[in-house]
């Protein structure tokens, strides 16, 4: 009888496990309404759903296809390389109009990247603007999940020419962080009058 792996096991496999473009798993091969890879599981169930439906809105409405792959660690680290193998092996796009953002979540690494024909939509300078805005504040706070369906909608949106979305929850938890760094202050100030009224009392 096999015995379940610990979760302490399983965490160990993932970081153990480097993929290559060659060897990620390439849903949209086999099914057109799946457009992303979580072969580590590194974001729920849901959330892959959620964002194959954002995927594929971007593909039906702006005929852009795309590629979503959330791993845990590439190759040598280098995500540069491994986007760019995605793109080339799998041909991603019609006309040269394809995006490829590939999140390897233990190398703290996020790297989109885009056809010629669609670079002068969407520039390398506005993917590293949305990604400062949602990628980087949703891993510090161990969020992936949020901080990739908040990316995919404001690519969506800024391809619209649309506002862009904000991100509520990490708002939340910085409002949260403020008020901790607050309440010090308020009690040395209470301290500081109370020693106040008690020397005056003494005097």
């Amino acid at each position: 009888k096999s015995v379940p792996a610990s979760m302490e096991q399983m965490t160990q496999a993932r970081e153990d496990k480097v993929w290559t473009a060659q060897s990620i798993p390439m849903p949209h091969l086999t099914d057109g309404r799946r457009y992303v890879s979580n072969p580590d599981g590194i974001v729920s169930d849901e959330t892959v759903r959620r964002l194959d439906a954002q995927l594929k809105q971007l593909d039906d409405s702006l005929g852009i296809e795309s590629v979503l792959v959330i791993v845990s660690r590439v190759e040598n680290g280098d995500i540069f390389r491994f986007a760019q193998d995605i793109f080339d092996i799998y041909k991603v796009g019609k006309n040269d109009r394809g995006l490829v953002m590939v999140l390897a979540y233990d190398d703290r690494k996020f790297r989109s990247h885009t056809g010629r024909s669609l670079e002068a939509d969407l520039t390398d300078a506005e993917c590293f603007r949305l990604q400062e805005r949602y990628l980087i504040p949703s891993m510090k706070a161990e969020m992936p999940d949020s901080g990739l369906i908040y990316y995919v909608e404001s690519v969506y949106n800024l391809l619209q020419g649309k506002e862009l979305p904000v991100m509520s929850e990490l708002r939340q938890t910085n409002s949260d962080d403020d008020e901790d760094a607050i309440l010090p202050s308020i009690y040395f100030f209470l301290l500081f009058v109370w020693m106040g009224i008690y020397m005056f009392a003494a005097r």
